[in-house]
């Protein structure tokens, strides 16, 4: 077989920079990601802020530091990857 995914387990996380339940929710995730080795777990997060929301999606991962690779959905054909 090829290359693939190496990593036992795969995290989604589907987030919105305005939702506070969800932005609570970081500090928890952080402190998984911290505790997991990076050959157990992959993060994927995926915001469905959109294009006008740019502004306070770019400020949430500056302000949270998320962890893992970050995907932004601008529309349905086009997605925009931050960090990886």
């Amino acid at each position: 077989m090829g290359g693939g995914v190496k990593s036992h387990y795969i995290k989604i996380d589907i987030w919105f920079s305005a939702c506070k339940p969800i932005i609570e929710e970081f500090p928890e995730l952080i402190i998984f990601y911290n505790k997991t080795s990076r050959v157990d777990l992959i993060i994927i997060g995926i915001s469905v802020d959109g294009p006008i929301m740019l502004p306070s999606w770019n400020a949430a991962i500056r302000k949270y530091h998320l962890p893992g690779s970050i995907y932004l959905i601008l529309n349905t054909a086009f997605v925009l990857q931050v960090k990886d």
